[in-house]
Formats: C-alpha cells, sequence, structure tokens
C-alpha cells in the first residue's frame, strides 16, 4: 500500500499502540455505520462515537452536532508489527510527527494496521516535541458554556426532579472551548504522545486528517463494552460499571492509607457505585437471557483520582450485532 489515505487514527491499548489508515467517512449515527459495515463485510473499522450519534431528541445537544462520527474504513486483513530495526531507520530519518505516520504506509507488508509498543512509538516521537500548555489559549469570553448562577441553577432544578422521584441522578456538565496558537497537525500527535506516558486509561486514540490536519484527540478511563463470540451459538457481552472518585489532590504517601480507608467506606461513594452498577446492569438484562455475573468491586488508578469499578458479564444465544449492542446499552449512567 504506497500511497496516503485520507484518515489515520492511533489508538493504545496498555502498552500497545495500533496506528490505522484508510478511507473516512462522516457519518450521521450508528445505524449509517452499520450499513456501511454490512456493505464492505471485508473491511476493519475504527470511529469516534459522538453522543449525538445515539440520541438526536435532546435540544442541548445543539452544539455537538458539528462533530460527525468520523470512521475509518480499512481493507486490512492483517497486522504488521514494527520491527526495531524498522524504528532504528525511521529514528535515523529524523522526521516530524505527521511525516512519521506517513511513512508507516511504507512499511513491507503494510495493508492498513501497523502494531508497535509505546516504547517504539514514544523513541519516534521525540518528547521534547510535545506543545507546552501556552500553546493552548482559553477565551475567558466563551468559557465556560454555563455560568455558575446558569449552572447552580441546574443543580436546583436536578434536586428538584429527585425530589419527585422522576430521575434517580442527573450528571451536568460545562463545556470549555479554546484555540490552539499557530495550530498545526504536529500539534495533536504531540498530544497523543504526552498521553501514552499516562496510566490508567483503558484507551487513548487520535483521529487525524492528514490532508486538513483535522483531528480528534482523548483519553477515557473507562471500557464502555465488549463483544466476545464464545463457540457458534454464545455471545459474551462484557460491560465496566465505574464510579466513585477520590481526588489525590493534597494526598501524601503518608496519609495514602487513612484517606484510601475513609473513601472505600465513604457511605456516598458506596451508594454512588451500586447505583451506577444497577443501572449498568439493566441493559445486559435486556440483553443477556443465558444470565451473568459481576466481578468486583475493583480499584481503578489514574494519574490525577482514584476510582471503584465493577466488571459486569452477560452472555445470550441470541447473537447481535455489536454496533446494536453499542445502542442498547447507552447512555451509561457515568
Amino acid at each position: 500500500m504506497k500511497n496516503n489515505p485520507t484518515q489515520y487514527a492511533l489508538i493504545q491499548k496498555e502498552d500497545h499502540i495500533n496506528f490505522y489508515a484508510g478511507k473516512r467517512h462522516e457519518l450521521e449515527n450508528l445505524e449509517a455505520l452499520k450499513q456501511l459495515q454490512q456493505s464492505s463485510p471485508d473491511s476493519q473499522f475504527v470511529f469516534t462515537n459522538p453522543y449525538h450519534s445515539i440520541t438526536d431528541r435532546i435540544p442541548s445537544l445543539a452544539l455537538e452536532k458539528s462533530v460527525p462520527l468520523v470512521t475509518l474504513e480499512t481493507k486490512a486483513r492483517g497486522t504488521v508489527q514494527l520491527s526495531n530495526k524498522e524504528t532504528s531507520v525511521l529514528k535515523q530519518k529524523q522526521l516530524s510527527p505527521l511525516e512519521t505516520l506517513k511513512e508507516f504506509c511504507n512499511i513491507d507488508g503494510f495493508e492498513g494496521i501497523v502494531r508497535m509498543t509505546r516504547n517504539q512509538f514514544q523513541s519516534l516521537i521525540p518528547e521534547a516535541l510535545t506543545p507546552s500548555p501556552e500553546t493552548l489559549a482559553i477565551d475567558p469570553r466563551e468559557n465556560p458554556s454555563l455560568s455558575n448562577e446558569e449552572y447552580e441553577s441546574l443543580v436546583e432544578q436536578g434536586k428538584l426532579y429527585i425530589s419527585k422521584g422522576d430521575i434517580a441522578q442527573a450528571v451536568l456538565s460545562r463545556a470549555f472551548q479554546g484555540k490552539f496558537k499557530n495550530y498545526d497537525p504536529e500539534i495533536a500527535i504531540q498530544i497523543f504522545r504526552r498521553l501514552t506516558n499516562h496510566y490508567g486509561s483503558y484507551m487513548n486514540f487520535l483521529f487525524i486528517n492528514p490532508e486538513d490536519g483535522n483531528a480528534l484527540v482523548g483519553a477515557t478511563p473507562e471500557r464502555h463494552i465488549t463483544v466476545e463470540d464464545k463457540g457458534a451459538t454464545l455471545q459474551q457481552i462484557i460491560r465496566i460499571a465505574i464510579s466513585g472518585t477520590l481526588s489525590k489532590a493534597g494526598i501524601t504517601q503518608e496519609k495514602l492509607s487513612e484517606d484510601m480507608e475513609t473513601f472505600l467506606t465513604d457511605e456516598k461513594e458506596e451508594n454512588e457505585l451500586f447505583k451506577v452498577e444497577d443501572e449498568d446492569s439493566k441493559p445486559l438484562m435486556n440483553l443477556c437471557e443465558v444470565g451473568g455475573k459481576v466481578n468486583g468491586p475493583f480499584l481503578r488508578q489514574t494519574p490525577k483520582v482514584f476510582h471503584t469499578e465493577f466488571e459486569i458479564v452477560g452472555q445470550t444465544r441470541n447473537k447481535r450485532h455489536p454496533l446494536d449492542i453499542l445502542a442498547a446499552t447507552q447512555h451509561p449512567a457515568t
């Protein structure tokens, strides 16, 4: 494959990173992706999933309408492992981050996917190139999307709905926007490179269009859903229910044991975790007629906080398309 496709993606899980290259699609929702996949059964797909792709019935999501469901389609039948020799050759070329991604497409045997270790990737994108915080300029006139007064009003409305029994909980958010000074595609790659330094994330990701530089980059500590075939007739669905948060701010090594014990025995945190486990189990109850189990609770550590979580595992003989399962398990309680 000796060309430059219209979409690249980098996906990191644990100590390995996959580089994908292929055709770019901008879709409206998961149903459109399912139709695309069914029309191209020999292709592999990686995709983003903006919140609005699940439902278009919530007016407050209008701000996110400009974000499409970005999908990368590759015809790769296999994955090429980046060798230490190829890594050394690429390092000697002293390429820019974007040029390095383009060079992956010219590795012998490349059909659309290259697999490498985190150390290999980091050696090709030097730490010195990662952007400084000053690169991002926040405009105070546009931030946050809700004022303190507006946010407090929403909190009071949420409390009222809960007291009436209309809802069980409400998760509120405020959006912050910023602009990069002298942005170019290298910055997005450098941000992804910085994310690979951190532990605790289930997945770090970067989707980047090498032609216009548009990019989506981020990280998540939470695995939403995993679908596994267990033989010809059985399908296993795994979901992570994550909740409970202990900030590391102000915690010293001497106080860690004491603060952790207080956190793990806190009634509010315990109830919140079981509430999320209950909410996240309900969709699996509808999908998994064979039955299931709950593993945990477990403790997850990220750079800034500790979380508690459960692993919910269910099985079904009514095999479903993975995208149908993804849609059926939205919206997550967290």
